[in-house]
């Protein structure tokens, strides 16, 4: 009946073994213990308050990997505790110990999927899991905004349904190279056709997922929308065009120095009026520089690398005009 049971509040209590019971000569065995007369044992040390009393007592370690993860004990038997009781203790506190495990594997498991749907679905960039048909079969929001679908439209299609025509045998290509394990990780810039048939850009990264055997399940993709970057150089390529247009026309060429990066871009104007190949070296370069600067007379050399300093160092622009001649030595 219940007020016969143990009473004691021990829940939560953590202590060390030196101030333990007679119930811990089982990890100092490091194997299964009977007290069959426990008022008899000089070490014993006594009973909490409300602890139920105690006649005899078998108590079992359970050891996994060389180490002592739990002791179960029990007490009280009417008669005294014999090598058979030891065994089915043994035996139980095994079942309990892996039920244990079990119980812990499966909370870690559901941590873990709770985790990774909370990253997936909220997430800042584009998530998708496609299967190894090609088909999308769970997308998240950032990835059904970019393209203007729903989930469940989304679903109802394949990547290649998405992907620009243009684009679609290079991502046909990496898909089978990740498939035949050639390749680990996939990652390019492609282009992505939205609902509306509009195209976004996107940066992404593909991976194979497997089971631990190696057995490929599906394909973990990433997509962060760049649309704006490409927009963005579209537009500076067409602007340097233009500009490489009216610098023809004109026979005006033009050069920048950017101080922060410490680099610098000729104009296709400015190489064709030095008559250099700007494929020989980095504009910017030593060599570049050199051989440019071959190009005046050495007063005039010294003139112009002064100047370019002052502009530099104290914002001072110059304007001034000196004859050169070209690389070839065309004057």
């Amino acid at each position: 009946t219940r007020h016969r049971l143990c009473q004691a509040e021990g829940v939560g209590l953590h202590y060390p073994i030196s101030q333990a019971g007679v119930w811990m000569d089982c990890v100092r065995a490091r194997a299964a213990v009977i007290h069959n007369d426990y008022a008899s044992l000089p070490h014993r040390k006594g009973m909490p308050g409300g602890h139920a009393p105690v006649v005899r007592e078998l108590v079992v370690p359970v050891l996994r990997d060389g180490l002592i993860t739990a002791i179960l004990g029990v007490g009280n038997k009417s008669t005294d505790y014999i090598p058979e009781d030891v065994e089915i203790a043994e035996a139980l506190a095994s079942i309990v110990m892996d039920l244990v495990a079990r119980k812990q594997a499966e909370g870690a498991l559901i941590r873990s999927e709770n985790l990774f749907r909370r990253d997936f679905e909220h997430a800042p960039v584009g998530r998708c899991l496609v299967g190894l048909d090609g088909r999308f079969f769970k997308t998240n929001r950032a990835f059904c905004h970019l393209l203007g679908y729903t989930e469940e439209e989304l679903n109802s299609l394949d990547f290649l349904a998405v992907t620009h025509p243009e684009d679609r045998p290079s991502n046909r290509e990496g898909v089978a190279q990740l498939r035949a394990g050639t390749l680990d990780h996939l990652s390019l810039e492609k282009r992505y056709l939205t609902r509306e048939q509009q195209i976004r850009w996107g940066y992404t990264h593909v991976t194979l997922v497997c089971d631990p055997p190696g057995v490929p399940l599906h394909f973990s993709v990433h997509v962060q929308d760049i649309t704006a970057r490409k927009q963005a150089e579209e537009s500076l390529q067409r602007s340097e065009e233009l500009l490489n247009r009216a610098e023809a026309v004109s026979k005006v060429g033009g050069w920048a120095w950017d101080v922060e990066r410490q680099t610098m871009s000729w104009t296709h104007e400015t190489y064709r009026l030095h008559e250099m190949n700007r494929e020989e070296f980095t504009a910017g370069s030593p060599e570049h520089i050199a051989q440019s600067a071959s190009c005046y007379a050495p007063a005039d050399r010294l003139r112009i690398i002064e100047a370019f300093h002052r502009c530099i160092e104290r914002g001072e622009p110059y304007d001034f005009e000196v004859p050169f001649t070209t690389a070839k030595g065309r004057s």
